[in-house]
């Protein structure tokens, strides 16, 4: 059921992205010879108007074939149909042409969003209290009975609401039993409970005094729909920076050190981190396919072939030197990109399995 769920969304994804490349060129009059789910080879397709609707056999990716596209910049006097090519429009329709998807993509990202903020989220400026997320074995926590799921209310007396006061709490009583209050979630309601336990003054590397791992919580905020869209999208253009620094840095990691940070997944990452979502709720899954959708529109705004910022770099550099790239170096480009890509998602699917089987 976790595998149908992943593919489901992931499918879900490439087809609003096809869709949004589908509807800009017909849109501009662009005979579109076929809309393609999954990597070819074809395992069933249905003629509509002048459209192919097909399915393919590899569920990965989709396509959408526009007449004249791959033939732009070759013998045009080839072409069926020049008045419906893609070749044919002016260079801001084809820039539109080519960035509908990723358009589609942050749109669908910011319908999800938006939701997600009517239904509940956390307020970063609300802090409420600590919750415990792991304990190390053998750790005076684990020695004092404190479990994982645990809230922290007070450190010797103290209230306490975030991490760095609970920190400093145990800092102050290194090496002193220490009273702790905590609140136990039992059958559906809180149980208070008051645990004694000793801070280490040397704990060991890797383990704090206490030897727990402690979660911020926040006060959950609702909005109306009305502002909810305006917070989401505030969300979404933060998270997009961010996404695009991560990218960034796993380019050059990789192309200065052959190496990808442990938190970047592929495939096989993803579908484990929809399994975990899956077991947290509804709203967790949305939230992951909302952060996958963004990715993707993000990534494919890089100028790298065969992602459309790289076609749409090839559209922009003709139209501003008055030259097309020549095909020579178009091609080399396309193959050197190819091999950078392939041997990207071959590092990170060899991390995505240590992980799996390190789990």
């Amino acid at each position: 059921m976790d595998l149908l769920i992943f593919l489901v969304a992931l499918s879900i994804l490439i087809i609003v992205h096809e869709v949004g490349h589908f509807i800009a060129a017909r849109f501009f009059g662009i005979w579109v010879e076929e809309f393609g789910i999954g990597i070819p080879p074809r395992l069933f397709g249905k003629k509509k108007g002048n459209t192919i609707y097909s399915i393919n056999l590899i569920p990965a990716g989709g396509f959408v074939k526009l007449h004249g596209e791959e033939e732009a910049g070759m013998d045009e006097s080839k072409i069926k149909k020049p008045e419906l090519a893609f070749f044919s429009k002016p260079w801001w329709q084809k820039s539109i042409i080519l960035v509908s998807g990723v358009l589609m993509n942050f749109l669908l990202s910011l319908i999800i969003v938006t939701f997600i903020f009517t239904q509940g989220v956390p307020d970063p400026n609300q802090p409420t209290n600590v919750s415990v997320v792991e304990v190390a074995s053998g750790s005076p926590a684990s020695e004092a009975g404190i479990k994982t799921g645990d809230i922290i209310i007070s450190v010797d007396g103290v209230e306490t609401k975030t991490i760095e006061e609970v920190a400093a709490e145990i800092s102050k009583n290194a090496g002193e039993p220490t009273q702790l209050t905590i609140l136990r979630p039992t059958q559906g309601t809180n149980e208070s409970i008051s645990v004694i336990a000793t801070p280490r003054v040397n704990p060991p590397e890797g383990e704090g005094a206490l030897g727990i791992i402690q979660d911020q919580n926040y006060l959950m905020v609702k909005y109306p729909v009305t502002t909810a869209w305006y917070h989401g999208l505030s969300a979404m253009f933060e998270l997009s920076w961010l996404t695009a620094k991560a990218i960034v840095g796993v380019f050059w990691d990789f192309i200065t050190q052959f190496k990808v940070s442990q938190d970047v997944a592929g495939p096989i990452g993803m579908f484990q981190y929809y399994s975990n979502a899956i077991k947290q709720g509804v709203l967790e899954v949305l939230w992951l396919t909302a952060m996958i959708s963004l990715s993707l529109a993000i990534i494919n705004l890089f100028p790298i072939p065969p992602l459309d910022g790289s076609r749409l770099m090839f559209v922009l550099v003709e139209k501003f030197t008055g030259k097309k790239l020549k095909k020579s170096w178009e091609q080399n480009l396309y193959k050197f990109s190819f091999l950078f890509l392939i041997l990207l998602f071959l590092l990170i699917s060899f991390q995505d399995i240590k992980r799996l089987i390190g789990n």
